[in-house]
């Protein structure tokens, strides 16, 4: 059996093979947060006495959790990132009404076959253009934001076949919210191409956020072809 999408992923981030299971340490291409986050990751990076952003070109900070702010504590941790993105040199920065940073990600930055990190359980969304993503706390995510890598274990995958055409009114949240009700594994899920086309195209990008809700890992779909 070949390797999975996931597995050649990580065997090019790790630069060796890995098969389920296996700890692996990764080479990262696109690491986030958003500012309810990167206070936490700001702040563990602070304690670690190394505040720096290992590339500027692989790096998205975003404003959508606390936009606008709903209290003064709330403005003062976005006055804080602010100066975190001076002082870092943040190229990728996304002010209030820029957007939701995990859909940021996946329209603009997010390409097939990369390791997307960010502090965000939404991250699994851009899983829909090839990628592998995962959203995980603030100590990892700083160290990431540092050192441009991170170690994980390899997934155990498993496939699901959506076969048949839907009916009217059949999208890809209920895809989602039926796969919920059926499946209680933990892994990473593989959609083959021929399964997707037939509920909506780009019904994939739905079908991503609730991994986390799951406890699978990530969720990966070959990329669609629409614009």
């Amino acid at each position: 059996m070949g390797l999975t999408l996931t597995e050649k992923i990580l065997s090019r981030a790790s630069g060796k093979s890995v098969s389920p299971g296996d700890v692996v340490e990764v080479n990262v291409d696109l690491a986030a947060f958003h500012d309810l986050t990167g206070y936490h990751v700001v702040e563990v990076m602070e304690k670690m006495g190394i505040v720096r952003v290992w590339d500027v070109n692989r790096f998205v900070l975003a404003f959508d959790h606390l936009a606008p702010p709903p209290t003064e504590r709330a403005a003062e941790i976005q006055v804080g990132l602010r100066k975190f993105v001076k002082t870092a040199g943040v190229k990728f920065f996304h002010d209030v009404g820029d957007g939701i940073l995990h859909q940021l990600l996946l329209d603009h930055y997010a390409l097939p076959g990369q390791v997307v990190m960010a502090a965000d359980s939404h991250t699994t969304t851009v899983g829909a253009v090839g990628a592998f993503a995962q959203g995980l706390g603030a100590s990892d995510i700083a160290a990431i934001v540092i050192t441009g890598r991170t170690w994980l274990v390899v997934p155990e995958p498993f496939r699901i076949r959506i076969l048949g055409k839907p009916g009217p009114g059949v999208y890809g949240k209920d895809v989602a919210l039926h796969l919920l009700s059926v499946f209680r594994l933990r892994g990473l899920m593989v959609s083959p191409p021929s399964s997707l086309p037939r509920i909506q195209e780009c019904s994939q990008w739905i079908i991503g956020p609730p991994c986390q809700t799951w406890a699978w890992s990530s969720g990966s779909t070959p990329p669609c072809s629409c614009g």
